[in-house]
């Protein structure tokens, strides 16, 4: 049984606007143009709904239970839609995949969006995390989490009391990596506690550079696996 824990930097969230302008005109002499002959007396603008165009963009996937979220930095604008099955235990078996959720993510220098599908692969008792980008099929990231053996002797009564020692001795020096690469650092905690349960754990460690660009678009940063 596979359970995930999901820390979204905001709540989900669905937001429309509806922005109608309606410009009328009175009636213009017809012996010559006026400065607004051009313009129609029904035109209206209405801006693009975020969720929908990265719902067409995926090309017909069931996002039912997906929940919605936007950031943005100064290189890039991320819409997302993350699944809401993160929040319950979620079972993958092997050489199954689970699919984490999907992306717009544009490139503001470059004036380009590429849309994203993240999934978890399971092939025995390995564990990847793969990137798709839906338009061309090709991965823009194949990342197998580098597995961590549970201690000699277990010292934890608690998961949290494990989580807390590992943020502890562990994160900080990984954290330096990522910022020191601007690379995520994808790695496996093995959680041995007193009474015998033994729980692993998927963990991605994001940059938090400034001048790092995100390169996993979904605010999932751990995937605790209960054998």
């Amino acid at each position: 049984m596979i359970f995930l824990r999901n820390r979204l930097t905001s709540s989900f969230c669905l937001g429309m606007v509806l922005l109608s302008l309606t410009f009328t005109f009175s009636c213009q002499p017809t012996n010559g143009p006026t400065p607004n002959s051009n313009y129609n007396a029904n035109t209206s603008t209405t801006p693009a709904d975020p969720r929908a165009e990265l719902v067409r963009s995926i090309k017909g996937a069931n996002v039912d239970g997906f929940h919605f979220a936007s950031r943005e930095d100064d290189n890039q604008v991320i819409t997302s839609l993350t699944n809401g099955a993160l929040r319950s235990p979620v079972k993958i078996e092997d050489a199954g995949t689970f699919v984490l959720g999907y992306a717009n993510v544009k490139d503001k220098k470059a004036n380009t969006t590429k849309t994203l599908e993240a999934v978890i692969v399971r092939s025995g008792a390995a564990y990847s995390l793969h990137v798709k980008d839906i338009a061309t099929g090709g991965l823009v990231l194949d990342e197998r989490f580098a597995p961590r053996i549970c201690p000699g002797v277990p010292v934890f009564n608690t998961l949290d009391e494990c989580f807390d020692d590992f943020n502890c001795k562990v994160r900080p020096e990984l954290l330096c990596e990522a910022n020191r690469t601007c690379k995520n650092i994808y790695t496996e905690v093995q959680c041995c506690l007193r009474d015998g349960t033994r729980i692993h754990a998927l963990v991605i460690i994001r940059p938090t550079a400034r001048r790092c660009v995100a390169v996993f678009p979904l605010d999932v940063n751990e995937v605790l696996l209960n054998p």
